[in-house]
């Protein structure tokens, strides 16, 4: 297994696990980047995302005339904007070398050529592809949209992040067969290639799910998250491979039993603070006194939001608990609804969209699937055939 990393952005972060570590390494805080980097004794992971779309329209590509333009594959087609369409799109055009990757994919799974290669879907952050080959299998992949996150980051720390849950944590999440996070590759741009998630979309078939499926697939999303809370780390961050250039890792602890290790959240607090400090600094232009989102003038300078974070700073050191428990960095999928799951008789078997997954304060991350978000009446008291203690 390839040695795995954990780094982090401020705004987002990751994790690693169990018996396969040998090391964690992480970042102090610093202006820029927190890194974790993390070494594992066997081949390391790799990972999915499928993102979603409203309405969709699925464009195909034959592979004897790939060498032609393919706008819409490059495009964002699912729909429009009623304000700024135009730079909308540019945030979600995406170029790249259509044969080359249909190359890329076939060799991938042991293919000769793709024959056909379909738009399956496209989010604001990715399009999703589905490559079918000569031999009758298929492969998906998935090219980010320049907006998606920090170049080479994001990608990066997505597959690991995904082979860590699949490998080591044993979570259903389907094999990635290749991928590369530098834009400079011969696809020209960063992309993922996995297996095709076996089973269902669960939001296609839930009316149709008897009650004794449904219970079924609770419960195993009760286990699934049970094995994303098996591990804690005493450092907050994103995973990545150790052998990707990581700048800043430092070794982290990983835990899998009832310890909890300590982290420093009131470093973390601050250090999110200092880096948009930086950022204001180095980098935030005005808006025009004209643009929509101007609220006041106050509220349009530097200073005003330089002055509004110092205030932060005072008050961050006591915005988190304390308690090692709630506190402890823990994974955590953050967008566990129908369209993420994929099931087949019961049973999860696939979790997908694990784009910007970190290792974080469990108080930030626990949260109740969307799945079972309730939006019928209050319910203030259990029903009657409720066995409760």
């Amino acid at each position: 297994m390839k040695g795995a990393t954990i780094f982090q952005h401020f705004s987002a972060t990751r994790l690693s696990s169990r018996r396969f570590y040998r090391d964690v390494h992480l970042s102090r805080f610093s202006s820029s980047h927190h890194c974790v980097s993390k070494h594992y004794s066997r081949d390391t992971f790799l990972t999915a995302h499928y993102p979603q779309s409203q309405s969709l329209r699925l464009m195909s590509v034959d592979s004897k005339v790939d060498d032609r333009p393919h706008a819409d594959l490059f495009q964002y087609t699912s729909g429009c904007w009623l304000w700024d369409e135009e730079q909308q799109l540019r945030d979600r055009f995406t170029p790249f070398n259509v044969s080359e990757l249909q190359r890329i994919a076939a060799s991938s799974i042991g293919a000769n050529k793709c024959v056909t290669m379909t738009k399956l879907a496209e989010g604001s952050f990715n399009k999703t592809f589905r490559l079918i080959m000569d031999n009758g299998s298929a492969a998906i992949a998935r090219i980010p949209h320049p907006i998606a996150g920090p170049k080479y980051y994001t990608t990066a720390s997505e597959v690991a992040t995904m082979d860590f849950a699949r490998t080591v944590l044993r979570i259903p999440i389907p094999q990635v067969h290749a991928w590369n996070a530098r834009v400079d590759n011969p696809v020209g741009a960063e992309y993922i290639i996995m297996e095709e998630a076996p089973g269902t979309k669960l939001e296609d078939v839930w009316d149709e799910l008897s009650l004794e499926d449904r219970v079924a697939i609770m419960e195993d999303l009760v286990s699934i998250e049970n094995k994303l809370l098996s591990i804690s780390f005493n450092s907050y961050g994103n995973l990545y491979y150790s052998n990707e250039a990581i700048s800043g890792a430092v070794v982290a602890e990983v835990v899998n039993d009832n310890t909890t290790p300590e982290v420093k959240t009131e470093q973390y607090v601050v250090a999110l603070a200092h880096h948009e400090l930086e950022w204001i600094k180095q980098y935030a232009v005005p808006k025009s006194a004209d643009d929509l989102l101007v609220t006041s003038a106050d509220q349009n300078t530097r200073d005003t939001h330089i002055s509004l974070l110092h205030k932060y700073l005072q008050v961050a050191p006591y915005l988190l608990p304390t308690e090692p428990d709630i506190i402890t960095s823990t994974i955590w999928h953050t967008d566990l609804h129908s369209g993420n799951l994929f099931v087949d008789k019961g049973c999860i078997t696939n979790i997908i969209d694990w784009q910007g997954i970190w290792a974080g304060p469990l108080v930030l991350q626990a949260r109740y699937p969307r799945l079972i978000d309730h939006h019928g009446d209050i319910i203030l008291k259990p029903p009657s055939e409720f066995q409760g203690p």
